[in-house]
């Protein structure tokens, strides 16, 4: 709990105000000892009677306590005034906090609005100047990067290091700084740097205190200082700036948990972000000149391999780089830039498709701004879609949230999330994503098994986001939103995934646990009112995405053997062929095996599939004599056992009702895998569509 104190606003209507006050004390102090001196001096000459050590005690004593009223304003404005914590009202009032519990004195004053600390961030600010200028010893400027570096996260201190900084040379210190760090050897003549972190450390440090300082500032301040920044990096013959500005935005801090990116961006004001992504995605600098980028530049353009999470284009000249990444830890401001809310108000029900595809196409146009071979950038944009579609940030309870709320919340969430993951598998060559995108990519997909097997479909939807209605508590139409994949994008993702064991398992689980409820849904619809429509389709939506998913590994493989020589190619398409028909038999044995346990076939049906395969010692693994499937709780292993896995196949080649011939997959199983193989990876070489339907 904290006090504010307001100074007077009728008498102090502003510092100069109260230093008017201050000064006239001062003089009240002036006079009263000039005046104790005229006193003794006449009392002396004229031989008074009267000893004047008496008064002169009395006027000492009330010196001390003027000069303790003159101490006590003092001291509190600097307090008000100086610690960038404290405010002038709209009458031009000022205060200061002092914490509860404690007299409003001038010492309190000082703790309580860190007066110190801002005395100390304006003195490292004015040596930053100093050592960006004139240089300094190399332990000099370890103990001021370790000062900047301890205050970073102390709105006191980041408020009052930038306040006496100029947005331009904040933007510059790092490049100064390091090339004052340069030392030459005598002998060969090369130059050789004392300090060959410096521009990195300090860029880093300089990041966090503007992410600090932003999140105390009102609106107005936090626009106007950001176009301040981009203003800078746009003038002519400085454009080192823009990638001094992307270092401090891609400073970081740890990312929510363990399946997350290792880290993500800041958090800053929100206005200062939505400033920032504005002014960038409109980017405008002047003619810049031709020099080349200074050494420090390229190496940090580089970073060791062992550097903490310092992405290849760390200090990139892409404008969007360094708003990307700080937008991964301001998800709430992403969103709200990516997606804008309709005429101010919640989503449109249902969503117009024309301004739904027009969002998409804008935000998978954002995400090419980049290569998605610099792993910072794709990890960015993968860990932005997860964040939306986790929503763990939205700060509002779900269930006390309006329903126009929720809807917009919903909409923007699988738009975001179309954009995203539709822009990162939009080449028409896969690229390479770092093992952290394809884990935040698979997490995103998982949540999203229905969206998944939906988009297999080699038809594409009309729109890259799913409105279904449904129907609220309350008796009103809803609607469910979810995002939806192009083949290309889905093939490039599904893809890149199968490269890593543990995305590919949890994708290829999720998808399965999805499909296999689909399928006892539409069983229990079956026997309750004799509709194999839904069986149908659920056979269907299994099989296409079975040979979706590995036509996607497939078209990820054939691809990656295109730049070697053509004998691995030919052994590359060959590896491809083999992992096809793999995909294909593990398919018909998972499609039989749960047609066995559905309870679909009576016994006379399964009889019929065992004579007409051929019956064998394969057979009797999964058919008994008396006509029973033995599949049924059989656990995972033994259905792995060859001679199970041999008699799935033979005995799904033959399974249908034998009374009208209905409920007969021994085509489909095999049509379908081949329509979602196609879809995935086109029998003509060329790449998976990548558009949306009429």
């Amino acid at each position: 709990m904290v006090t504010y104190v307001f100074f007077d606003p009728d008498g102090l209507r502003s510092p100069d105000a109260l230093q008017t006050l201050i000064d006239g004390l001062k003089g009240y102090e002036t006079t009263l000892i000039d005046n104790e001196d005229d006193v003794v001096d006449v009392s002396d000459y004229e031989e008074s009677s009267t000893s004047s050590a008496d008064l002169s005690s009395i006027v000492g004593l009330s010196f001390v306590d003027l000069e303790d009223e003159d101490a006590s304003p003092r001291r509190r404005l600097d307090a008000a005034v100086e610690s960038g914590l404290t405010t002038t009202g709209a009458n031009g009032s000022i205060s200061y906090i002092v914490w509860d519990g404690r007299e409003a004195g001038a010492e309190n004053a000082t703790a309580s609005n860190n007066v110190d600390t801002d005395s100390q961030a304006r003195e490292d600010a004015a040596s930053l100047s100093n050592y960006a200028k004139g240089g300094c010893a190399p332990d000099d400027w370890d103990a001021l990067l370790a000062r900047v570096q301890a205050g970073q996260d102390d709105p006191a201190y980041a408020n009052a290091l930038l306040a006496d900084i100029d947005p331009e040379r904040l933007l510059d210190l790092p490049a100064d700084i390091q090339n004052k760090m340069t030392a030459r050897d005598a002998k060969d003549q090369t130059d050789w740097s004392l300090r060959p972190e410096a521009a990195q450390d300090l860029t880093s440090a300089l990041g966090h205190n503007l992410a600090t300082a932003s999140y105390t500032w009102p609106d107005n301040q936090a626009a106007d200082y950001t176009n301040k920044l981009v203003d800078a990096t746009e003038e002519k013959g400085k454009s080192e700036r823009l990638k001094a500005l992307n270092g401090m935005l891609m400073a970081s801090r740890s990312g929510n948990g363990d399946r997350t990116a290792e880290s993500v961006g800041l958090d800053y004001s929100d206005s200062m972000l939505a400033t920032l992504a504005q002014r960038m995605e409109n980017y405008s600098p002047q003619k810049w000149d031709n020099t080349s980028p200074r050494d420090w530049l390229n190496r940090l353009s580089n970073p060791p391999n062992d550097s903490p999470f310092l992405p290849e284009n760390l200090y990139s000249g892409n404008p969007l780089a360094g708003v990307v990444h700080a937008m991964t830890g301001n998800p709430q401001a992403a969103q709200k830039w990516l997606v804008a809310r309709p005429d101010g108000q919640g989503a449109p029900d249902p969503a117009s498709l024309r301004q739904t595809k027009e969002t998409v196409r804008r935000v998978q146009d954002l995400v090419g701004w980049g290569s998605l071979k610099e792993k910072g950038w794709a990890t960015d944009w993968a860990t932005m879609a997860y964040e939306f579609d986790s929503q763990g940030w939205v700060s509002s309870d779900p269930a006390v949230m309006s329903q126009e709320e929720r809807s917009y919340q919903d909409y923007a969430s699988a738009t975001a999330v179309s954009g995203i993951l539709n822009g990162i598998g939009s080449g028409e060559k896969p690229v390479t994503l770092p093992d952290g995108a394809r884990n935040l990519v698979s997490e995103t997909l998982a949540n999203h098994p229905d969206s998944v097997v939906e988009s297999t479909d080699s038809t594409n939807s009309k729109s890259p986001v799913s409105s279904g209605e449904m129907e609220a508590d309350d008796g009103t139409t809803t609607y469910d939103y979810r995002p939806l994949f192009t083949n290309r994008a889905l093939s490039n993702l599904v893809g890149q995934i199968s490269y890593n064991e543990t995305a590919s398992s949890r994708l290829g689980e999720s998808v399965t646990v999805y499909n296999q409820k689909v399928f006892d849904d539409a069983v229990a619809t079956y026997k309750d009112s004799g509709d194999f429509t839904p069986v149908d389709a659920a056979v269907d939506a299994q099989c296409r995405t079975n040979g979706f998913f590995a036509g996607a590994a497939g078209y990820q493989m054939v691809n990656d053997a295109q730049p070697f020589n053509e004998d691995q190619e030919s052994s590359a398409s060959s590896g491809v062929q083999d992992m096809k028909d793999a995909a294909l038999m593990q398919n018909y044995e998972q499609l039989t095996a749960s047609l066995l346990n559905s309870g679909l076939y009576d016994s006379d049906d399964l009889l019929g599939a065992v004579r007409d395969s051929g019956k064998n010692r394969q057979t009797d693994r999964v058919v008994d004599e008396d006509g029973n499937p033995l599949t049924v709780g059989m656990d995972p292993s033994e259905i792995e056992d060859t001679g199970v896995k041999a008699g799935l196949d033979r005995v799904g080649g033959y399974l249908y009702h034998r009374a009208d011939g209905t409920l007969d997959y021994t085509d489909t199983r095999y049509s379908s895998f081949k329509d979602g193989y196609e879809a995935a990876k086109p029998s003509s070489g060329g790449a998976p569509a990548h558009s949306w339907g009429g």
